[in-house]
């Protein structure tokens, strides 16, 4: 019987080590999905006014999952979740409210990152970004509102007047 030689064995035992290596890593790795139902939306108020909004998580995983929310952008310090984060059982899918405001006008891109993490806390977890578009617009006065129609009846009732007068004026002239 022939010795195997060095060479031999070391080529076995590398082969056997990447081979467990393999083995321990696909049973180790835990692959998630993720799905968000509404990735952009466009949003238009006055400055002032709160919006409430919310965002449709959905998990397709057949495990439970921790969701967890972060703002990031231009008006990330206004936005308000009702949860910041929540289990998701399997299958399950949930609508997830937030508000958001401005004080000024303009147009403002914010991003609310959906975080899905396996709720075991093995694997990885998944970001996926919903992107609120706020476009604000200066508040409205009512004084300003009413203005216009007050000036249009004002010169109307003035034009009433004045005819009746004129009226009045060639009656009179006729009678003589």
């Amino acid at each position: 019987m022939t010795k195997p030689t060095s060479k031999k064995l070391s080529l076995a035992f590398v082969s056997l080590s990447i081979f467990i290596v393999l083995l321990l890593s696909l049973s180790l790795s835990s692959a998630i999905t993720a799905k968000v139902g509404n990735s952009r939306m466009v949003l238009r108020y006055e400055a002032g006014d709160i919006q409430e909004k919310h965002i449709r998580v959905i998990n397709d995983n057949n495990e439970t999952i921790t969701i967890e929310f972060i703002a990031q952008g231009n008006l990330s310090d206004s936005v308000v979740f009702a949860e910041p984060s929540f289990n998701l059982s399997a299958q399950e899918e949930k609508k997830a409210p937030f508000t958001i405001t401005s004080d000024k006008p303009g147009a403002f891109t914010t991003k609310i990152l959906v975080k899905f993490v396996p709720s075991e806390g093995e694997g990885n977890g998944i970001i996926l970004p919903s992107t609120v578009v706020s476009v604000v617009s200066e508040p409205q006065t009512s004084g300003k509102s009413y203005l216009i129609p007050a000036i249009i009846i004002a010169i109307l009732i003035a034009t009433l007047i004045y005819s009746k007068k004129k009226k009045r004026g060639a009656r009179r002239a006729h009678a003589f």
